[in-house]
């Protein structure tokens, strides 16, 4: 399952990045971005009404029907072929970490892996700590209000890129998410 999701959002990232113009990349990228954030909001929420008022064998046909449709609607995408750019790689001899990851990615990719690893600490814990408190039902309104901010922010956060570049953006919101998680560790 992983290695399929990591190869499928890899090609789909890339497709994505490749047929977006250039001066709408922010707003192009936003939206595609917004699909799979909206879809790991939605799916907890989901999922935890479901194992309220459910079985887990129901949980996983669910599951099931969205794999095929998602499959189904797999075969009928158009991806464009682009003219191939010739590109002039530097002839290297033996083996080094650059020929299979790129330098200049590093620092976007810590990044995205310490907020990546705070918000999926959230995610992890909150159906337990609900599950503790009583809480379930409430908790799943947690992914619905979740999802909600992403539909709002999105379309005007891609833009804002576009229009005044990555840094007006980017600082802003790992702020506001370092005040999100601490609030939620205050949160009783």
């Amino acid at each position: 399952h992983g290695i399929t999701l990591g190869v499928a959002s890899t090609a789909t990232g890339t497709i994505v990045a490749q047929i977006i113009p250039t001066t709408r990349k922010g707003e192009g990228i936003g939206y595609y971005s917004m699909s799979a954030t909206l879809a790991t909001a939605i799916g907890p929420f989901i999922g935890l009404l479901m194992s309220q008022h459910s079985s887990a064998e129901m949980i996983f046909i669910l599951c099931l029907v969205f794999g095929i449709f998602s499959l189904a609607t797999a075969f009928f995408l158009y991806v464009p072929k682009l003219e191939d750019m010739p590109i002039k790689e530097p002839v290297t001899k033996g083996i080094k970490l650059a020929n299979f990851i790129e330098p200049k990615a590093i620092p976007i990719a810590f990044v995205t892996l310490v907020v990546a690893f705070g918000y999926s600490s959230v995610l992890s814990y909150i159906n337990f700590y609900a599950i503790e408190i009583d809480q379930v039902s409430a908790a799943s309104f947690f992914f619905l209000v979740y999802s909600i901010a992403v539909l709002f922010s999105r379309p005007f956060t891609g833009r804002l890129l576009d229009l005044k570049g990555a840094n007006y953006v980017m600082y802003p919101a790992f702020i506001l998410f370092a005040v999100k998680l601490f609030l939620l560790s205050i949160a009783n």
